[in-house]
């Protein structure tokens, strides 16, 4: 692999270990004891791919696989490996949001760390996650709930998609009754031994860490491969005080948000009233965008999109510009594709009484990264000018769920 005539593809020459590791990967087995960050990786990687690249069946269609040894899959599970994981601490094989519940049933204190709350794309597992914590502070009044965070506080509207919204709109009113507080730590505090969740109680005091320190609150508290720690001694609780009592306590930090939001919600069943909710729109004249993965995902969607249009239509919006982004299906997924959903969409827009040359479509490959997962409405409302005023709505499940009375659905106008 090193001398195949192709030394120009190299930025750098090989360090003397990475080459004697590929020069012995040839017949023999080896081990590479370097310091970090000089190329250990390569040290195998390479002999790896050039082993690939030989292979007599290389040009087989199909997935190669290449073996993980055993002994070292299970060095890695092993929590007495991890230097993060106190003494005791178990793996959780059967983890869920109920068993949690359950083991949380007789804590006093419960402490969450996380170094920011908001910025999920999952509002089920956000909204699962506010509940789970509104749920245990209302069966005991004197259980307390704190969550030390070292994102930007006060929460501001402007910083919360829509995943975020319902989940910290649940949280807010739970704060509202002062049993849940929230403090600021300082970004250096949040180190690797920190768990995700930490509670006592008469019973004890137990903990549960995984391998997503960096992620949201709101994105679950359980994770991937979690592990838990039950009866921790005297010396790791105090530990976990001292970093809860490191920061600052921040006031309304999400109360502060009920105030620059207008919610309504509908239950499945309940009817609909958009001439309140878009309020805004109605007797001017609008630019609009709708952002929504689903948004032309199939014939129902696409008309339920109609049916919003044509009700804010009669209730006297007048649309000059309206702009439809949705992302493309995934290559598993069924269902049709984009072009067939535009011409779908325009077929109804017609038969709607709509001007077409008004609408501007685009669909978001399934690969981008800016991939979305907010359903949102802005409207730029008035003439063209500074007096027009830019809105924004968030649906809570997207236009489909909005005009299904048979569904629930919730929006949320931001008024910051």
């Amino acid at each position: 692999m090193i001398d195949t005539g192709h030394r120009h593809l190299y930025e750098r020459r090989l360090h003397r270990h990475q080459e004697s590791a590929i020069l012995r990967a040839v017949s023999d087995n080896y081990l590479v004891a370097t310091g970090t960050g000089s190329g250990k990786t390569e040290s195998f990687l390479y002999p790896l791919v050039d082993a690939l690249l030989r292979s007599p069946d290389r040009d087989r269609p199909g997935v190669k696989a290449v073996p993980v040894l055993e002994w070292l899959r299970d060095l890695l599970s092993d929590p007495d490996c991890r230097d993060d994981l106190p003494r005791g601490a178990t793996e959780w094989t059967d983890p869920s949001l109920a068993a949690l519940a359950s083991r949380l049933s007789g804590a006093q204190q419960i402490v969450l760390f996380a170094t920011r709350i908001a910025g999920t794309d999952d509002a089920e597992s956000a909204v699962a996650t506010a509940r789970l914590l509104r749920d245990l502070a209302e069966r005991d009044p004197t259980r307390r709930i704190f969550i030390a965070a070292a994102g930007k506080l006060p929460l501001s509207v402007s910083e919360l998609g829509t995943a975020d919204l319902e989940a910290v709109e649940i949280l807010a009113k739970l704060e509202k009754t002062g049993r849940l507080s929230v403090f600021r730590l300082p970004p250096d505090r949040f180190t690797r031994d920190l768990p995700r969740l930490f509670a006592q109680g008469s019973d004890g005091a137990m903990a549960l860490w995984n391998n997503e320190g960096d992620s949201p609150l709101l994105a679950g508290l359980i994770g991937d491969a979690p592990y838990l720690a039950a009866n921790l001694e005297h010396d790791i609780v105090a530990n976990l005080f001292d970093a809860l009592k490191a920061g600052q306590l921040v006031k309304n930090a999400l109360t502060s948000i009920l105030g620059n939001v207008r919610v309504w919600d509908y239950p499945a069943g309940a009817p609909r009233n958009l001439t309140e909710t878009f309020a805004a729109m109605l007797d001017n004249t609008v630019r609009l965008e709708i952002d929504d993965p689903f948004l032309l995902k199939d014939d129902r969607a696409r008309r339920a999109l109609i049916a919003l249009l044509t009700t804010l239509q009669k209730d006297g919006a007048s649309f000059e510009y309206v702009a439809l982004t949705w992302r493309e299906k995934y290559p598993d997924e069924a269902g049709e594709g984009p072009e067939i959903q535009q011409n779908e969409m325009k077929r109804l827009l017609l038969a709607a009484g709509f001007d077409p040359g008004i609408f501007n479509m685009r669909c978001r490959p399934y690969r981008d990264r800016r991939a979305f997962h907010d359903r949102i409405m802005r409207a730029r409302v008035g003439p063209p000018g500074p007096s027009s005023r830019s809105i924004q709505w968030d649906l809570s499940s997207g236009v489909g769920n909005l005009m299904d009375s048979s569904c629930e659905a919730k929006v949320y106008l931001r008024t910051e």
